[in-house]
């Protein structure tokens, strides 16, 4: 805590009342800040980024206002800079932005707000003309993971990964083409990183997306749409009975394609139960090395008694969710159709 009150004490804050910590990340060390000048989100970056990314965050997040989109931004310190050095760390003050964050999707109406907001981003960034500084290594680097995966499973003997490896199919056929056009993404479209308002009980409205971290032109869209329906239509990303909603991902759609205004090409429509399919294998392949190298991924402490067994829950439930998206593909191909 004396750390944490060090570094609010290099902004213009005002006397600290309290900081919690906010668990619902996997990279970032973050915390709510409540002090005499309102309420702040405090950071500690992950190494996996550099300091770059804090210009990233400030170019995107001012580019989005600019647009008219509500975006959090990052806060200067009383020095000037985007940032505190502190220990070999690097740790930043973003606004806050009130409203509710939900770990998962309980409803058509939070699904279609999702895509409605993912889409808007998508179309306004569309426009965003700016060099990124900060490039994520390996950052979905589908066929990289992949092969790495083969390579790395010739030599296991765990009996737990080798069932589960033997489950997950050559996925060369579901490579997207690498021709399609480069967009700006957002990176993380996971429900965590929506705020959300309620303007009526009951009722939602997708208010901003917050994480910026990851935004950044190295990919086609179709991947981010993969990654978001891939997590917005799945029961949990660590449930051994894990499974794909239709009706989720019919909401989501239909949000995302009325928030982004015909962005997509038919051609990347069609490509889209593709790219879900392969994001969702993408990520079992994931955790599954983070099982064997045990370094990478945040993990709950309440569930698990550690982060191999907490990567394992959830590669089996990727693996199971992939295989529910097998048995519903006419389902999900007559919705892009009719879209």
């Amino acid at each position: 805590m004396e750390q944490l009150i060090t570094i609010l004490s290099k902004y213009d804050a005002g006397r600290v009342n309290k900081i919690s910590e906010i668990s619902t990340g996997l990279i970032n060390k973050t915390y709510l800040v409540e002090a005499g000048k309102g309420r702040f989100i405090l950071q500690k970056i992950n190494p996996i980024f550099g300091k770059e990314v804090n210009f990233d965050l400030d170019a995107v997040s001012a580019y989005l206002e600019k647009k008219g989109m509500r975006a959090q931004r990052i806060l200067p310190a009383a020095s000037g800079g985007l940032f505190i050095e502190n220990g070999g760390e690097i740790w930043r003050l973003l606004s806050f932005i009130p409203g509710r964050v939900f770990t998962k999707i309980s409803s058509p109406n939070i699904a279609c707000e999702a895509g409605k907001i993912l889409g808007k981003f998508h179309l306004i960034a569309g426009g965003l003309d700016y060099q990124f500084r900060h490039v994520r290594p390996m950052h979905h680097a589908t066929e990289v993971f992949f092969t790495k995966f083969k390579e790395l499973a010739i030599g296991i003997v765990d009996g737990d990964f080798r069932r589960l490896a033997a489950e997950i199919p050559d996925v060369r056929e579901l490579y997207l083409p690498a021709d399609l056009r480069k967009n700006v993404t957002h990176g993380d479209p996971k429900i965590s990183n929506i705020i959300f308002g309620e303007p009526a009980p009951g009722r939602f409205k997708a208010e901003a997306l917050v994480d910026l971290d990851d935004c950044g032109r190295e990919c086609n869209v179709l991947v981010e749409l993969g990654d978001a329906f891939r997590s917005w239509c799945g029961a949990g990303e660590d449930d051994a009975r894990n499974y794909f909603d239709i009706e989720k991902f019919k909401a989501g759609l239909s949000g995302y394609l009325e928030g982004s205004r015909n962005f997509l090409k038919r051609e990347e429509l069609d490509l889209l139960p593709r790219a879900i399919r392969l994001i969702t294998l993408e990520l079992a392949v994931r955790f599954l090395i983070d099982y064997i190298e045990d370094s990478y991924f945040g993990w709950d402490p309440s569930k698990y008694a550690s982060r191999k067994e907490h990567n394992f829950a959830r590669a089996k439930g990727q693996v199971v969710l992939y295989k529910d998206m097998e048995t519903k593909s006419g389902e999900i191909d007559a919705i892009i159709k009719k879209a």
